[in-house]
């Protein structure tokens, strides 16, 4: 088995807004994936980026970057009331 991870990066859209993306291995692979949910708001998605070696495995990993961190749409004018779980629920 190689050791080299192949990925994609991307954005999708979110209302107004872009979330930012990336799937590491094969989404075909016949394993359910992986979605790895960093913390925050205001942590992205790089502390948690070693997660993307369990493609190895022939698992896909999906990381993403919550709305207002990292690669996906900041949003610095935005309020306390506009930060909700359910934002957050709803973006993934």
């Amino acid at each position: 088995m190689s050791s080299e991870i192949v990925s994609k990066e991307g954005r999708a859209g979110f209302g107004a807004y872009e979330t930012w993306y990336r799937i590491s291995g094969e989404l075909d692979a016949g394993k359910a994936p992986v979605v790895i949910l960093h913390g925050g708001p205001g942590a992205a998605h790089n502390y948690v980026d070693s997660y993307k070696l369990l493609a190895r495995g022939g698992r896909a990993v999906i990381h993403y970057d919550q709305l207002g961190c990292g690669n996906s749409t900041l949003l610095p004018e935005k309020g306390a009331d506009f930060w909700t779980a359910q934002l957050f629920i709803d973006e993934l």
